[in-house]
């Protein structure tokens, strides 16, 4: 059912709001912003480091969709 439903966290298809260039900038240049990209890498590389020890492929391949990049 987790393989039926998985819906893939891509922020470059969802409906952000559009920002100015300038705007764009003042997010982007919040300290924040490095924290929660390295945190969205670093789950990214737990759910494959997890994957790997799962015996069951199902499984495996059920907890590595998550382990894919977000694009």
């Amino acid at each position: 059912m987790f393989r039926e439903t998985f819906n893939p966290y891509r922020p470059a298809v969802l409906a952000w709001p559009k920002l100015s260039p300038d705007m764009l900038q003042r997010v982007t240049s919040l300290p924040i912003w490095d924290i929660a990209v390295h945190t969205e890498g670093r789950a990214r590389l737990r759910f494959a480091s997890y994957a790997a020890t799962l015996q069951t492929p199902e499984v495996r391949a059920a907890v590595m969709l998550n382990a894919s990049p977000s694009k």
